[in-house]
């Protein structure tokens, strides 16, 4: 949890959960919470996953259902947390991020 790799070849072990999600630096990953049902979730509410060890931009693309196109997020930190420069759903979305500090 929480290591840095460089790009290459790397031995990575799992920790209590037998499972790696690697993420490239400068990443955004959104996040909904969980559902009975898919057709219960609340795409008004998203968590957005920052992972830029040492970087000062972000960025990842959210695409809604209904929508036509994915939509690009750009992040950038300011005072040590990172903040949306761009709002594509034009506050159709509340958004939670959650950077390195948060983990």
């Amino acid at each position: 949890g929480g290591k840095s790799y460089s790009g290459g070849w790397n031995r990575v072990q799992a920790s209590e959960v037998p499972a790696i999600i690697l993420v490239r630096n400068g990443s955004v990953i959104p996040e909904i919470h969980l559902a009975q049902c898919t057709s219960t979730m609340d795409w008004s509410k998203l968590e957005l996953h920052v992972f830029a060890k040492g970087a000062s931009t972000a960025g990842g693309l959210v695409f809604l259902p209904g929508d036509a196109e994915l939509h690009k997020l750009e992040l950038q930190s300011k005072d040590g947390r990172f903040q949306l420069t761009n709002d594509p759903f034009a506050g159709r979305v509340t958004w939670k991020i959650s950077d390195e500090e948060d983990r």
